[in-house]
């Protein structure tokens, strides 16, 4: 039982450690306010290159207020870049805003109303091939040297389909909040939520009338984005890392005809998946459930020094809740000696799914991990902690309908700790001057930053607590390094050379276990392991280069002290 005095010197540690985390987050973090402050400070208006691309914005006023519309045909005659047309479509639902309209505009030129009866699309072929087109539907402010910037970056690029941008939300006070600093070209977030919005430019190269997307409504974004996925990778798509957007929220609600156009969009494009799918079209997000045609062998490695209760504990979730049923368990005994766990171990050896092996040498995590992979039957390979815990049935059917796909190399499960705050929610490399987990210490019911720990997306790494992988890709990647990291950041130097390859890892938030952190093996607090951990951080840091690392799933106006998305100092 623990004494009256011990659990007072518990809480005041609790109550420090608190404090030291909150003013190292102070001294490492700024308000948006603090921010955008330092940023104008920075922004030097860029000479232009040259006046090389016309863009195009394709703009649908049926949501916007009077007020909007000002605001918005304001911000373009501020473009501190003149070559642009905007192209101005209205409805029944706002025919009754034309004068107003027409009074804004005041006779220039570079604005145009669209004709009865036509769309965006019947427009494209009037323009250059160097062109790029825009579509706004949202009430919606261009900071002023939105154009001069992307035409600036993309005069030093070749072959860009896309460029979109950073934004934020900005009032009828002028008031800005709420930045959305976006991560580079992310496909499997993409799949699942419309990340980059409405701050988009498309190469005009994109709908020609071979194109998937010539008979699309250019006023979608999204849709026109997923139909075009497949063509595009991070070498053809610029992400200008600068808020140059603002979304007007006043009021969101779009016309039935709008949201109609969207749906059917979406439907026809998701329906053409190996996937089913749900569809949030109001918040353009979706769930899909990728299709498992034949259900693959996996093979759970498990290691473990002794540890009876946190092995049991996990062994017997992973037995007792999974609803994926086609699994075996390798149990690695790494010189267990505690008379209770080997007990144990004897008697899991009968169990048809379970396979006890013995590792007889010292602690080399990634060398187990290899050891056990040369058993394994089956055709994809979960390394898994044996101080994790299972709490929802699907958490294995989901990660093998992920990890089968020919393009996905790791999948990683959202793990928390016991009091249901996130231990890992992917990995992001370059904080705290190698990598550190997404979203750490949030709470379990949390959206995260702009809704990410509630959707499926593409991380560089994730963690091996619990990491599924086919067995020729663990193969192909050579294994787990067990020359230089026996112990930390093999995982993330795995899941690295996988990239490496040309797949991309995954997150999923649909796979979920708590993960008892650390219990089996302890902490890095004897000087012989301090040198071992500062020799594999030194290795990291050699071979990836993580203290300039940076990280697409990440942006670089958040800080790299934090596991937060909390806006740095950097």
């Amino acid at each position: 039982m623990i004494s009256l005095h011990l659990k007072n010197q518990l809480k005041k540690l609790r109550v420090i450690v608190s404090l030291v985390r909150y003013y190292r987050k102070k001294r490492n973090t700024v308000s948006y306010r603090q921010w955008l402050k330092k940023e104008s400070s920075h922004i030097s208006e860029n000479k232009l290159v040259d006046s090389k691309y016309l863009f195009c914005i394709f703009c649908n006023l049926d949501s916007f207020s009077n007020l909007q519309i000002k605001l918005f045909i304001n911000s373009l005659k501020a473009q501190t870049y003149n070559y642009w047309q905007c192209i101005i479509f209205t409805s029944e639902f706002s025919s009754g805003k034309l004068p107003f309209i027409f009074k804004q505009i005041n006779s220039d030129g570079r604005f145009l109303l669209c004709e009865p009866g036509k769309q965006p699309i019947d427009y494209i072929s009037e323009f250059s091939s160097d062109s790029y087109l825009m579509c706004v539907r949202s009430p919606y402010v261009c900071a002023n040297r939105m154009l001069s910037a992307c035409n600036n970056e993309l005069s030093t690029e070749n072959d860009i389909q896309i460029v979109y941008f950073d934004d934020d939300l900005i009032d009828l006070k002028n008031r800005r909040s709420n930045p959305d600093f976006k991560p580079d070209w992310n496909l499997d977030l993409l799949l699942n939520q419309n990340y980059i919005g409405q701050s988009v430019f498309f190469s005009k190269k994109l709908f020609n009338s071979e194109s998937k997307c010539s008979n699309l409504n250019l006023l979608f974004s999204w849709p026109i984005l997923l139909n075009i996925s497949e063509q595009l990778d991070k070498s053809n798509c610029l992400h200008i890392t600068s808020v140059l957007g603002h979304e007007i929220r006043e009021n969101k609600e779009h016309s039935s005809s709008i949201i109609d156009s969207l749906k059917s969009s979406l439907l026809s494009y998701f329906s053409k998946l190996d996937a089913e799918f749900e569809i949030d079209v109001q918040n353009e997000t979706a769930r899909l459930y990728w299709n498992i045609a034949e259900e693959p062998l996996v093979s759970l490695i498990i290691p473990t020094y002794n540890g009876y209760e946190i092995t049991k504990q996990a062994i017997d979730s992973i037995l007792n809740k999974s609803n994926y049923s086609n699994f075996e368990i390798l149990l690695v005994d790494n010189n267990s000696d505690c008379a209770k766990s080997l007990n144990y171990f004897d008697k899991l050896e009968k169990h048809k799914k379970v396979t006890v092996l013995r590792y007889p040498h010292p602690f080399n995590y990634s060398a187990i991990n290899n050891f056990a992979v040369k058993y394994a039957k089956g055709s994809v390979i979960g390394l898994i902690n044996n101080d994790v815990e299972v709490i929802n049935g699907e958490w294995l059917e989901e990660m093998v309908s992920h990890v089968i796909r020919k393009d996905i190399g790791c999948v990683g499960a959202k793990l928390y700790y016991p009091n249901n705050t996130i231990q890992h929610a992917g990995v992001i490399i370059g904080l705290g001057g190698c990598a550190g987990h997404s979203h750490k210490f949030y709470a379990r019911a949390s959206s995260g930053f702009k809704n990410r720990l509630q959707v499926v997306q593409n991380y560089s790494a994730v963690t091996a607590a619990c990491l599924l992988v086919r067995k020729n890709v663990f193969e192909e990647a050579g294994g787990l390094n067990e020359k230089d990291l026996t112990v930390a950041f093999n995982d993330v130097d795995f899941c690295l050379k996988v990239e490496s390859l040309g797949y991309r890892n995954l997150w999923t938030p649909y796979a979920e276990l708590y993960h008892h952190e650390s219990i089996s093996r302890g902490f890095d607090t004897t000087p012989e392991k301090r040198a071992r951990a500062d020799k594999e951080l030194a290795y990291m840091q050699s071979k990836w280069h993580t203290l300039d690392y940076k990280d697409p799933a990440y942006n670089k106006n958040l800080t790299i002290h934090h596991e937060d998305f909390s806006i740095g100092r950097n």
